[in-house]
């Protein structure tokens, strides 16, 4: 048996050639990703030097350029100060937020203007894979489903906010239906309610939000009330 599987004689589909010139090893993470996280955690840590000099330490660094470009995104979201690289107060939370920093912004803002549950699942959305699924035997309906939800010209991201809170009100078996119905993956669905009682947590924990909130608690408050993540239940939002 193969690692592949094989069980007996086929045809295998090489996706390179036998004499390719591959890298022996993986590019590390800090040369593949965006750095902005990384910039804002050296400056909450107070490591000696610029961004750009930090990161130069590190034993496989980064390219400049990649850092200074990561600098100018945490001073267009005024995270970092336009004088230096302190954080700003922003900044100062962003940096103990698990999520991007732009989208972690969306979350702050959100909160201060009370639509924290929006937020927090535009975020946690956006952190992860498009709920919406296109089966290749069905892809028309799959779209026509998609284009269903929300009313007028819009972007998949409220698309997929309506298809979320559409599913998110549904309780009992009938929500498993409705998404197998509207072609939406329930386990991205379910893997966004997670996330958002998480972030709920973290944001707890910096006191953007009341303190004291927990995920296991949130989870356990949604089930018993309506079936719902519990986000909206613990924040004592209404509909």
């Amino acid at each position: 048996r193969g690692r592949a599987g094989r069980v007996r004689p086929g045809i295998a589909f090489h996706l390179f050639s036998s004499d390719a010139p591959l890298a022996q090893y993986t590019e590390p993470e800090v040369r593949r990703v965006g750095l902005q996280q990384l910039v804002m955690r050296t400056k909450a840590l107070n490591l000696r030097g610029s961004a750009e000099e930090v990161c130069a330490r590190l034993p496989e660094p980064p390219a400049a350029a990649a850092v200074q470009n990561a600098v100018l995104d945490l001073r267009c979201i005024g995270a970092l100060a336009a004088a230096d690289e302190s954080l700003t107060p922003l900044g100062r939370l962003l940096a103990q937020l698990p999520t991007d920093a732009r989208l972690g912004k969306l979350v702050v803002y959100g909160c201060a203007l009370g639509l924290a549950d929006e937020a927090i699942t535009l975020a946690a959305l956006l952190g992860s894979r498009s709920p919406f699924m296109m089966p290749g035997e069905a892809r028309e309906a799959a779209d026509a489903s998609k284009q269903g939800f929300g009313k007028g010209p819009q972007s998949d991201v409220l698309g997929a906010l309506q298809a979320y809170n559409e599913f998110d009100a549904i309780t009992g078996e009938a929500r498993f239906a409705f998404a197998r119905e509207r072609f939406l993956s329930i386990k991205t669905l379910q893997g966004v309610a997670n996330n958002k009682r998480q972030l709920l947590e973290n944001l707890s924990n910096l006191g953007v939000v009341p303190r004291g909130i927990r995920a296991a608690h949130t989870e356990w408050l949604g089930r018993k009330h309506d079936g719902s993540d519990g986000v909206r239940l613990v924040l004592g939002q209404t509909s």
